[in-house]
């Protein structure tokens, strides 16, 4: 399984608002708020986490196919500047977190096999732009990768709300996950 998820830096500077009060209570646990508490830079230990816990919840979801809401169900543990991993009901998630000076970007992969990214601007901030544009790049990929016409992929939302990806009728049996936030989006595929 595998789970990506991505941050848009200055977009979540003007648009949230990690220090008010109950946040970080609602989302963290106590040792991760020692964390944060205790980084050089508490801003960009929150956003990590949040995008850890987002990727390892994207490839919880994908097997165990069931949604929940309780961010602090799933626990961090920082290795170091990039490696990391989320435990989810004694499940441990590797994640690989990559800082870049616009966005926070992580994936989770349960596989041996390397995952290919894709991180892009979107020039949009409205969702379902957003939303068109990570399609859009995922199906580029996909139609380059297994020489497929790209206007016969189409994809198509699980009961789960997982996307699945079709060419004609039959769905393709390829990994992936999508993410997007504020001016960036990503694709990641196994």
């Amino acid at each position: 399984m595998i789970g990506n998820d991505i941050i848009d830096i200055n977009f979540t500077k003007e648009q949230s608002n990690w220090k008010r009060k109950g946040f970080l209570d609602k989302v963290f646990t106590k040792e991760e708020k020692y964390l944060i508490k205790n980084s050089e830079c508490p801003f960009l230990s929150v956003w990590r986490m949040w995008s850890m816990k987002e990727s390892a919840y994207k490839s919880h979801l994908q097997y165990h196919k069931k949604r929940f809401f309780n961010p602090k169900k799933l626990e961090c543990f920082i290795q170091d500047t990039k490696k990391g991993y989320v435990i989810i009901n004694q499940i441990k998630y590797l994640t690989h977190t990559i800082f870049e000076s616009n966005y926070i970007y992580t994936t989770t992969n349960s596989s041996e096999r390397g995952i290919k990214n894709c991180c892009f601007y979107i020039e949009n901030t409205i969702i379902k732009n957003q939303q068109k544009e990570v399609y859009h790049q995922l199906k580029k990929m996909v139609s380059n990768k297994l020489t497929i016409n790209y206007n016969e992929l189409f994809i198509q939302k699980s009961i789960a709300g997982i996307p699945k990806l079709f060419v004609q009728d039959q769905e393709i049996d390829i990994q992936f996950s999508l993410t997007h936030h504020g001016h960036y989006g990503a694709v990641s595929i196994l």
